[in-house]
């Protein structure tokens, strides 16, 4: 079983924008068909893209630049061969971006589940509360615990 410090792909440790790009659980980090990173941000109190605002721009776009940058280096895939979104709702409450193959076929990236990153970035660019105001439409699999959840408090 390979440490966790051996999955950690980039570690940006600028005070503001921290955050730590490495391989998911589920990817053997070698089969670059199926790559499958996070970004996951440092800073708390971000739970969802609902917490986002305007303010949160410059993290974005340093997320974005610094994975991109840290896969082409590491992987020699270009952005245009990368998927980079948002789950919404997440499966854990602690702001992440996932970066996938574009060839990689995986039901969590499609429309129902996923937000591109770049278009959270244009949103708050149009405006900066957008996900503070906005109505968001997600899916869930039947038997999913947030969804059990959300049936309750309705």
């Amino acid at each position: 079983m390979r440490s966790e410090v051996s999955k950690i792909v980039f570690e940006d440790k600028d005070k503001t924008n921290e955050f730590l790009l490495l391989q998911d659980i589920e990817w053997d980090g070698k089969t670059l068909e199926n790559l499958d990173l996070l970004a996951i941000i440092h800073r708390h109190g971000f739970n969802s893209i609902r917490d986002l605002c305007g303010d949160d721009l410059e993290m974005l776009y340093n997320i974005r630049n610094k994975s991109l940058k840290a896969i082409n280096e590491k992987y020699g895939l270009r952005s245009d061969q990368i998927k980079f979104y948002f789950h919404h709702q997440p499966s854990s409450y602690h702001l992440h971006v996932h970066f996938i193959n574009l060839q990689y076929d995986t039901p969590a990236s499609t429309t129902l589940l996923a937000i591109l990153l770049d278009d959270v970035i244009n949103n708050l660019e149009l405006n900066t509360d957008h996900y503070k105001k906005s109505t968001s439409t997600f899916t869930r699999k039947p038997g999913d615990k947030l969804m059990e959840v959300f049936r309750i408090s309705q």
